[in-house]
């Protein structure tokens, strides 16, 4: 039975259709999927940028690698060359001292001397005129000869 009418008429609420129940939905199941879209835009986009990061943070290493390796042996080879520049430091000290000490035994030789030109103690000379011949220096190194 309809129901009872009342003498006004209604106005009437159209029902939608099933077009526009679709669109609306449709809307926001687009609307959705753009968002969806974007999202995985950016999170592929931020892992890709990340990867990139990881490949120059390694090549960076690698080469950091290679510099501290580099400095590493440059290092030794400088510590290898002060030894041997402080054993030839020590030879020529060595040499020094040696030479200074037969210069003074020249001089205490030739001072010693009693002879008229005080030159009697020289290389030059055949013969040394001090008490202690092994003090002459040129004597010390023509015997090593």
């Amino acid at each position: 039975m309809p129901p009872p009418s009342t003498g006004a008429p209604q106005p009437a609420v159209p029902e939608p259709d099933g077009w526009a129940r679709l669109r609306a939905r449709l809307d926001w199941r687009v609307l959705g999927a753009a968002v969806l879209v974007l999202l995985l835009g950016v999170w592929f986009d931020g892992r890709m940028r990340l990867a990139g990061l990881q490949k120059d943070l390694a090549r960076e290493l690698a080469a950091s690698a290679r510099t501290s390796q580099e400095v590493r042996e440059i290092a030794t080879e400088t510590r290898q060359s002060m030894r041997d520049l402080e054993f030839k430091i020590g030879m020529l000290e060595s040499r020094l001292s040696e030479t200074q000490n037969q210069r003074l035994a020249w001089k205490a030789c030739t001072w010693s001397c009693r002879a008229a030109a005080m030159n009697a103690c020289s290389p030059r000379s055949s013969r040394c005129c001090c008490s202690l011949r092994s003090n002459c220096s040129w004597l010390a190194i023509s015997r090593r000869r």
